[in-house]
């Protein structure tokens, strides 16, 4: 039953995102704009500034203070803030763009991690925010639920570049991370290996170069 729901919401967001991309096509930018402020109290039950304003942390712990979790509201406020968020990207409003988007993806992924339902789902939005993200900073929490989603994705390659990009800070929890990954991969087959971007030999060397 819940399964249900999730889903129809998600087919809910998608007309109202379809509208939304009719503006932007249309070049109504400020429109479009003001139907997602309209649609955070709508859809969410929040106000648009209270999204905006609290950090991403405040903001979940906010969504889970009652203990119970709703997965379709975290991925809701992610849509909303995902569509803003490329708005603003496409007037290369960055300083805009930005937060939104890293607060989005921050979402998107504990909705993912904390819904069995939704780890079978194609989240929409969420490899569209992944990919507008590479080169920028995401706090340790999103990194975290970002490798694990890519992992359990298949995405090898992937994970292992954002595994990279945390060892460069030379901090011993990445080292610790990045053998444990490591070693899970050397578990898998070598077709699931190079269906994921990676060959054994290459992650044994990583492996290695870690000792």
């Amino acid at each position: 039953m819940h399964q249900d729901y999730i889903l129809r919401m998600i087919q809910q967001m998608g007309l109202f995102v379809t509208g939304i991309v009719q503006r932007r096509k249309e070049g109504n930018y400020e429109q479009a704009l003001v139907d997602i402020e309209e649609a955070y109290g709508r859809m969410t039950g929040l106000h648009a500034s209270l999204v905006h304003g609290l950090s991403e942390d405040d903001l979940i712990a906010m969504l889970t203070a009652r203990g119970s979790i709703h997965p379709e509201r975290f991925i809701a406020i992610a849509i909303l803030l995902h569509e803003e968020g490329d708005i603003y990207a496409e007037q290369d409003n960055v300083a805009q763009a930005l937060p939104r988007l890293s607060k989005a993806l921050r979402l998107y992924l504990e909705a993912w991690e904390r819904s069995d339902e939704l780890r079978h789902e194609t989240i929409p939005g969420l490899d569209a925010t992944i990919t507008w993200m590479e080169g920028y900073p995401i706090t340790p929490e999103t990194r975290v639920l970002l490798l694990d989603y890519l992992e359990e994705k298949g995405r090898f390659d992937e994970a292992e570049n954002h595994i990279v990009d945390w060892l460069d800070d030379g901090s011993a929890e990445a080292a610790e991370h990045a053998t444990a990954f490591y070693e899970r991969l050397l578990e898998r087959s070598d077709p699931e290996l190079i269906v994921g971007g990676l060959t054994r030999d290459e992650v044994q060397t990583a492996l290695d170069d870690l000792a």
